[in-house]
């Protein structure tokens, strides 16, 4: 939107309709005025130059209409306004259909991600029974402009085109639909249906429609190839040849007319006259299926650019098909995408995989550049950006990758210039567009959303301390005295954090893979220690009061699983357990490998541990072999193994029941089963849930042993382990319960529940009543609390802290 000076009549018009809203004692309540103010007021406020005043009201961002607001955001000025904006942007997918209070929880945790802080306490209710305390970043940022929201299934390609004069984008997706939208609006143009399976490739005919006009060409999953006017949505002709999924399309000119070119999973490539659909020709010295296509001049010869799965990149003459120039060893694996970049005014092309891999090649003459890229970076895109000027003495591109983020680099150096960061899932194409006379790129991602982004290569590239993966596991633990957490991550490393602050304390590097879970040792006057399991085959052990590795553990031969920590005999020790269907007790002091605990026949995913008083130190371990395996953690020995399961034990706790060691083992069943570990004895199992349990913990509760159990019925329940009574039935979560995690805070038995609705749920154990709900703008990936009743959680990349939870109600 354009910004010009408010007139007089405008101004007095949007005074009169401010005043029109009820009064509140610190504000005013826009819960209470008139539908017609919730709609239009914000666009009154654009024509009177008010719309900053108005975008800090987070009371007027709960509660007004979604699509009023979103248009109005572009003439925000000053920089508490345009934090204001981007914050409202930041998941506007999610929020726009959720009702005012889902939507203040939301907007509430991403001014917390943006660092809103003078919005923030404007968005919290002081009576909120959970609120966010801080949270990181890493996937938010101020470059987005708007969400483009109405596929029902992940999106699979986007591109750019002018239609009436006005920047427009069609994206297309596994919902077998293509849409078109202004993106100057972010409103749905027209919609194509006519695809009998998902839409796997879409690009632009500039004259490929009637009376000259552009039409856009879509590639189906079924082989097919459509074309339609874009205006309409009307469908003008098929292409049929391809007989396999088309998963690549561009458009050139060849001997002055427009031809389509399609590349697919049938390994071939084909040329089409754009004017009547007619088979030109057919390329086929592919001998894989093909994922990357462009256009490539040459001297005034137009030429294709095509990448295969193999690695291989060719150039080939688009009039006859002849082979000019082929790479064999391109890429060590699949070519994702290919774009033409120039350099003092000689084209290039540069390639992605999706291995991590990019290059810069020069056909002609023949040479093969391979640019520097981060660690742990899989690229699904990339896209020429000719309207930027040089980027680090050379020409620059845009990337996209399966962590969701894009990233404008310079080719010359590999460096990331501005990071757009918001997807909650992979994207899966992008294009860039002139919009209003700026450069801006929509990304089309798997999350089932398109994003539009100003492109701005002065933008710095911030780097809040968080996590590039996706969170993996958390613990908590307590760090001089202070709440702290430590988190790991899918980026290969772990981050330790003050709870109070959300400072990151240290970053834990080492591993040369995603690591997939911490355990922490913090016993009384002494050092915290924490154990990481990773995807490399190892398990390391940090100082958490210095971040220090202190040493590496070696043994496993595939990558480990999970890590359980305690006090073998006063020393620190912890047990690993692995895809090589291995335990391994471990001394923390010196890092030797105590004891291999071999028996399952299957990879073995979760281990407890339990120093009963008087007694033998046990583990018990979860196999994908169907049993429980119960060991003496002073000798190694293989005390018994619980059998009873039918498919995998994928969940484990124990604790002390009746003086006995007991364990809870659950699985893809409907049931939890309960075990004596001094024999082997199934004690009772749990009916209740309907579907898969998920996860277990345990805890006491009023001196009282105690199970809660999450399940994919979409309830958690709380059982008494020594009758098998259940005692609550934890309802309210309308998808699969993922994770659970449970603590006494300040004499409370509290349970934190996690679900894949976006939610997560505090629970009062003693008497099953909730005590808090949080809408989230994405699914929590873990959660642990700490003592002092800070709820700290991964989402996507993000790490979140909450406020201890208060029994206030249930606000969702």
């Amino acid at each position: 939107m354009s910004r010009v000076p408010g007139t007089a009549h405008g101004q007095a018009v949007y005074q009169r309709l401010l005043r029109a809203v009820p009064p509140a004692p610190h504000g005013r309540a826009w819960h209470a005025a008139d539908p017609y103010l919730l709609h239009h007021i914000a666009a009154h406020a654009a024509h009177a130059d008010a719309i900053d005043d108005l975008l800090l009201d987070g009371e007027f961002l709960v509660h007004g209409h979604p699509a009023s607001i979103l248009a109005v955001l572009p003439a925000a000025v000053g920089r508490p306004a345009l934090l204001a904006a981007a914050v409202y942007r930041a998941s506007y997918g999610v929020h726009h259909a959720l009702e005012p209070e889902q939507r203040r929880q939301i907007l509430g945790l991403d001014a917390a991600r943006l660092r809103a802080d003078d919005l923030l306490p404007g968005l919290v209710r002081p009576s909120a029974s959970w609120a966010p305390r801080w949270a990181t970043s890493g996937q938010t940022s101020s470059s987005l402009l708007a969400t483009l929201v109405g596929h029902e299934l992940p999106l699979t390609g986007v591109a750019a085109l002018v239609l009436d004069g006005r920047p427009t984008a069609v994206t297309t997706g596994r919902d077998r639909t293509a849409r078109v939208w202004d993106l100057s609006t972010g409103q749905v143009v027209s919609t194509f249906t006519g695809h009998a399976a998902g839409v796997e490739s879409v690009a632009v005919l500039p004259l490929g429609g009637m009376d000259g006009r552009p039409a856009v060409l879509t590639g189906g999953a079924d082989g097919t190839v459509l074309v339609w006017d874009p205006a309409t949505g009307a469908l003008l002709r098929t292409l049929r040849g391809h007989s396999a999924a088309v998963t690549a399309a561009t458009a050139a000119t060849v001997g002055g007319r427009t031809v389509a070119v399609t590349a697919g999973y049938d390994r071939t490539a084909r040329v089409w006259d754009a004017a009547d659909g007619e088979p030109l020709l057919t390329y086929t010295r592919h001998q894989d299926s093909i994922e990357a296509l462009c256009v490539l001049p040459l001297d005034g010869r137009p030429a294709a650019v095509t990448g295969s799965n193999d690695g291989t990149v060719r150039v080939w003459d688009l009039a006859t098909a002849e082979t000019l120039f082929e790479s064999v060893h391109h890429h060590l694996h699949a070519v994702q995408a290919a774009a033409v970049v120039h350099r003092d005014g000689r084209p290039l092309v540069v390639t992605v995989g999706y291995d991590g891999s990019a290059s810069l090649w020069d056909p002609p003459a023949g040479r093969l550049t391979r640019l520097p890229t981060g660690a742990g970076q899989r690229f699904t895109d990339v896209a020429a950006l000719p309207a930027l000027d040089s980027v680090d003495g050379g020409p620059a591109a845009l990337t996209t990758g399966d962590d969701g983020t894009a990233a404008v680099r310079g080719l010359t150096t590999g460096q990331t210039r501005q990071l757009l960061a918001g997807h909650t899932a992979g994207i899966s194409a992008v294009a860039v567009v002139d919009l209003e006379g700026r450069p801006t790129a929509v990304t089309a991602s798997r999350d089932g959303t398109a994003r539009i982004w100003s492109l701005r290569t002065d933008a710095a590239v911030s780097d809040r301390g968080g996590h590039h993966g996706r969170v993996a596991s958390v613990a908590a633990f307590s760090l001089g005295g202070a709440p702290a957490a430590v988190t790991v991550s899918d980026d290969h490393t772990g981050r330790v954090w003050d709870l109070t602050t959300g400072h990151c304390l240290h970053t834990l590097t080492g591993h040369r893979d995603r690591v997939t879970q911490v355990a922490v040792l913090d016993p009384p006057g002494s050092t915290p220690l924490a154990v990481t399991a990773g995807h490399d085959a190892t398990a390391r052990v940090w100082d958490l009061t210095t971040g220090t590795l202190l040493r590496t553990l070696h043994g496993h031969t595939l990558g480990v699983r999970d890590a359980a920590v305690l006090l073998l005999g006063g020393v620190p020790a912890a047990v690993t357990v692995g895809n090589d269907g291995t335990g391994r007790v471990w001394d923390l002091t010196t890092g030797h490998c105590l004891h291999t605990l071999t028996g399952h026949r299957d990879r073995v995913t979760q281990v407890a541990v339990l120093d009963p008083p008087g007694s033998t130190p046990l583990a018990v371990t979860a196999g994908h072999d169907a049993t429980a395996r119960v060991w003496d953690l002073t000798t190694g020995t293989l005390l018994r193994t619980l059998h009873g399961h039918s498919a995998a034990v994928t969940a484990v706790a124990a604790l002390t029941v009746d003086g006995r060691p007991t364990a809870v083992t659950a699985g893809n069943q409907r049931v939890a089963s309960v075990w004596d570990l001094t024999d082997g004895t199934l004690l009772r199992t749990l009916h209740g849930h309907s579907a898969a349990v998920t996860a277990v913990t345990t805890l006491t509760v009023n001196g009282r042993p105690t199970a809660v159990t999450a399940g994919s019925d979409r309830t958690a329940r709380v059982w008494d382990l020594a009758t098998g009574e259940q005692l609550h039935l934890l309802h309210g979560h309308s998808a699969a319960v993922t994770a659970v995690a449970a603590l006494t805070v300040d004499g409370c038995p509290t349970a934190v529940t996690t679900g894949s609705d976006r939610t997560a749920r505090a629970w009062d154990l003693a008497t099953g009543a909730p005590l808090g709900t949080l809408v989230l703008p994405d699914d929590l990936t873990c959660v642990a609390v700490a003592a002092d009743g800070t709820t700290v959680a991964g989402m996507g990349h993000e790490v979140i802290a909450l406020t201890p939870p208060r029994t206030q109600g249930d606000p969702a």
